[in-house]
């Protein structure tokens, strides 16, 4: 169905932190109709935001000043929010925000030994939003003009409805300029673009910068089960896009531990079932349909939660994590209220690394492989600990800093703390020859070490500490060579391939460096 014109209202800016010295009247930009909505400006994502006094002493003070200019007539943008992003040492930051003037000039007074970080210019209607950065002090006294040309912004256009097909009148459309997965986890993010859908459910909005966008629709009754997302590019508009919602209920939840006590600083993730792979495709190859988005959340100090829209009539997984805990997976089965989660605590894998002399080493990349994955490091007296693991009798903890050799441990014992030294990594260095006694260029070699029947049973299914941290593999360069870094000190199988030829042999890093002479292939 084809869109009919709309004319939105444009929302607000930013309200102007500072005001124009009595600037030149020019005659606005006239803007084309329909007019998508307006692009939100960036709040919310440093504290602190400041205004500035309307008077200027160049002995305390820096001033910029900056330009919006369209970069494609080089026309001046009047209205549009400015700001720049400050820090002072390793804690303090904020934001000076201002709103362009005449011929497209804005303003901005700063105290003494500002560091600046970047300017952000806001979205309009029809142009996209700008960060360019800085990182400087800006000088005191008046600066040089900072010109800024915005490209033309990316537009979403299309329908909202419910899944009766019928049209949802004044439903909230929001859009990030991300893929679907960053505007879904546990620590909210702003969107860059937001408008609404008028009587019809017909919605246009603008204010997007060229890349990923993912957009959904909401109101305080329902839930969008169909989003949109892909990609879009600068001055380009999608047509047609067609967001699903449905009525919504809330699920209460509590959770317990051991002892059934409440459990606080658990993460509740709950969303539709393959949600994951759940991507369909559009008419358009740059848009795709993606499901309800999941909610991630935490756990209240009393242990419960409250998940606030959950679409009517859907069976949705349920997923809690806690660090001392075993993770929990169940369901909600259809317009069900209340949920309750009892979580079993699970085993303590953990240990301390020293060198070879006794002194504990920090910042050692630790894995923990097997029915799940961990990773973490050292802290500085060298210890590290792994909490809420299951009982795996074939999980193996991996380890790795560089300039030492990647080393392993399995057997485990939860409880029972492990005492792990770290030897200097060996190099192997090797000059490989194609068959008739020229370098061979890229040829493929890699390393796997040569277990006992024993260790070899550990890393059947597993990797090995090379194969972990990228360290068993490389190629040689034009004159033959290869060299591996931060290997142990312990026999490897050395295999070489390439169409030239291939090899096997046993070496053992830290000697000298050898030769080798490709076989030929069958």
């Amino acid at each position: 169905m084809q869109l009919r014109a709309l004319s939105f209202v444009i929302l607000a800016l930013f309200t102007a932190c500072g005001s124009s010295e009595s600037p030149t009247e020019v005659t606005p930009l006239a803007v084309e109709s329909p007019q998508p909505a307006v692009a939100l400006p960036g709040q919310g994502l440093l504290t602190n935001p400041q205004s500035f006094s309307e008077t200027f002493d160049s002995r305390t003070q820096g001033r910029l000043w900056v330009q919006v200019l369209r970069e494609a007539d080089g026309q001046p943008l009047e209205g549009v929010g400015v700001h720049l992003y400050w820090r002072r040492g390793d804690e303090e930051t904020g934001r000076f925000n201002t709103m362009t003037h005449a011929d497209g000039l804005a303003r901005i007074p700063v105290p003494a030994r500002t560091f600046g970080t970047h300017l952000d210019v806001d979205g309009t209607p029809f142009t996209a939003p700008v960060s360019l950065a800085i990182n400087e002090i800006i000088p005191l006294g008046e600066n040089e003009r900072r010109i800024i040309h915005v490209k033309p912004a990316g537009i979403l256009a299309g329908k909202v409805q419910d899944i009766d097909g019928n049209p949802v009148a004044g439903a909230e459309i929001l859009i990030w300029a991300d893929e679907r997965w960053a505007t879904e986890d546990l620590k909210e993010l702003s969107p860059m673009s937001r408008g609404n859908s008028d009587g019809s459910g017909l919605f246009r909005v603008g204010g997007l910068p060229g890349g990923f966008f993912t957009v959904t629709a909401q109101t305080p009754e329902m839930v969008c089960v169909q989003r949109a997302g892909g990609l879009v590019e600068f001055g380009q508009t999608h047509e047609g896009i067609e967001l699903l919602m449905t009525s919504a209920h809330e699920v209460f939840g509590e959770v317990y531990g051991a002892d059934e006590q409440p459990l606080m600083d658990a993460v509740v993730i709950a969303g539709s079932p393959g949600r994951r792979a759940d991507i369909r495709d559009t008419v358009n190859d740059r848009v795709f349909y993606y499901p309800a988005a999941q909610l991630i959340q935490e756990v209240e100090e009393d242990g419960s939660f409250l998940l606030k829209k959950v679409p009517d009539g859907e069976k949705w997984n349920l997923n809690l994590r806690q660090e001392s805990h075993l993770s929990w997976y169940g369901h909600i089965e259809a317009d069900q209220p209340v949920v309750r989660v009892d979580m079993e605590p699970g085993q303590t894998l953990r240990g301390v690394i020293t060198d070879e002399q006794g002194a504990p080493v920090k910042q050692v990349k630790v894995r923990m492989v097997g029915k799940i994955r961990k990773k973490g490091k050292t802290r500085r007296n060298g210890d590290f600990a792994f909490v809420g693991v299951p009982e795996d009798p074939d999980a193996v903890l991996l380890f790795y800093k560089e300039g030492y050799a990647a080393t392993g441990a399995w057997l485990l014992k939860p409880g029972v703390s492990l005492d792990i030294v770290l030897e200097e990594g060996k190099e192997l260095h090797a000059q490989v020859f194609a068959p008739d006694g020229s370098p061979a260029l890229g040829v493929r070699a890699t390393v796997r070490r040569k277990f006992s029947k024993k260790d070899a049973a550990a890393f059947f299914v597993l990797p090995t500490p090379e194969e972990e941290f990228g360290l068993s593999e490389t190629m040689t360069d034009t004159d033959g060579n290869l060299s591996l870094v931060d290997l142990a000190s312990v026999p490897f199988l050395l295999t070489l391939e390439s169409p030239l030829g291939r090899k096997e042999l046993e070496v053992t890093p830290g000697e000298s460096m050898i030769s080798v002479t490709l076989e030929p292939l069958p």
